[in-house]
C-alpha cells in the first residue's frame, strides 16, 4: 500500500483555513464539502495543524 500523505484527500481550502487558525471555519467548510460528522470533521482539521 502506497504512502498517502493525511491531507492528501482534505480539500485545499480547508488546509489553507486550519493553517490560517479558522478552526471553526475550517471544520464547517470541510463538513460542507464532504458532509462528515462534527467530530470528524474536528479530528481532521486538528490533524491539520
Amino acid at each position: 500500500m502506497p504512502f498517502v500523505p493525511l491531507n492528501a484527500a482534505v480539500p485545499s481550502d480547508v488546509v489553507e483555513l486550519a493553517r490560517a487558525g479558522k478552526t471553526i471555519e475550517a471544520m464547517t467548510q470541510y463538513r460542507a464539502l464532504t458532509n462528515a460528522s462534527p467530530d470528524e470533521a474536528r479530528s481532521v482539521v486538528m490533524g491539520l495543524g
